[in-house]
Order: structure tokens, then sequence, then C-alpha cells
């Protein structure tokens, strides 16, 4: 028990002294040790970009860096601008008669007669896709 004391105790100095000299806060190392991952690699798969797209990306305004043509902090809207094909905006909220239609009974009709038609036409679960009006969208939402 003295020896597991001492030990936790070493190893606590350890960890301030590797704070102290890299500056780190405390809690991002102990969470490190819990295995937390940094916010960059925790929300991957909620990037819209992939490595290689960012990359390019990242190389495209570093090559403008060097021709001193840095973007600025406002070239979104610029662009935008440009290009008034491309519109940003907010979601809508939900339609309070799509919202009226949502409940269990219609939901569980729904799927119910969706089973019995990929049944009868042979259609495995595993192709079945999810899509709504503005089809499949790239980057989970």
């Amino acid at each position: 028990m003295v020896k597991s004391k001492q030990l936790c105790q070493t190893q606590q100095e350890k960890v301030q002294k590797a704070c102290a000299k890299y500056s780190i806060p405390k809690s991002t190392l102990h969470g490190r040790f819990r295995g937390v991952h940094p916010p960059s690699e925790a929300h991957k798969h909620q990037q819209l970009l992939s490595e290689n797209q960012e990359k390019v990306l990242v190389d495209w305004i570093k090559c403008l860096d060097v021709c001193q043509r840095t973007p600025s902090k406002n070239w979104i809207y610029h662009f935008l601008k440009q290009n008034p094909s491309i519109k940003l905006g907010r979601p809508s909220g939900l339609d309070p008669k799509w919202g009226q239609c949502f409940n269990q009974t219609t939901v569980e009709d729904h799927f119910k007669l969706l089973g019995e038609i990929m049944e009868e036409l042979g259609i495995p679960w595993k192709n079945m896709y999810n899509m709504d009006e503005k089809g499949c969208q790239q980057g989970g939402g």
C-alpha cells in the first residue's frame, strides 16, 4: 500500500514537471492518459473535407501567400458575392404539418409497408440508404 502511494506520488510529480516543461495544461495531459482525443481527431467524422482535400486547400492558400495574395478574413463574403448561385443560410425549422404526421402509429405503418415491399422485391436492408428532399448529403448533415 505504501509503495503504491509512493508510485502515484512519483508519477504525479512527473506529470507536473512535464506540464511545466512543455507548457501543457494538466487537464490536457491527464485527458491523454485517459484516452481522450484532441478535438481535431475526435471530430474527424464531422469534417466536410477529407484530409487530402484539406491538404490541397492549405497548399493553395500557402501558394497564394508566396504570391503575396493571401486571402483576407472576409474572402468568403467576396467569393459569395462573385458567385451568387451559392448561398449561405440557416436550416429552416420543421414544418408543423410534417411534425403532426410524425407519430408512432404513422412511423410503424410506414416501416411495416416498407418491409413488405422490400421483402416482395427481394431488396436486402443493407441496400437501404437515407435521403430527404434535398438528396444525400456529404459530411453527415
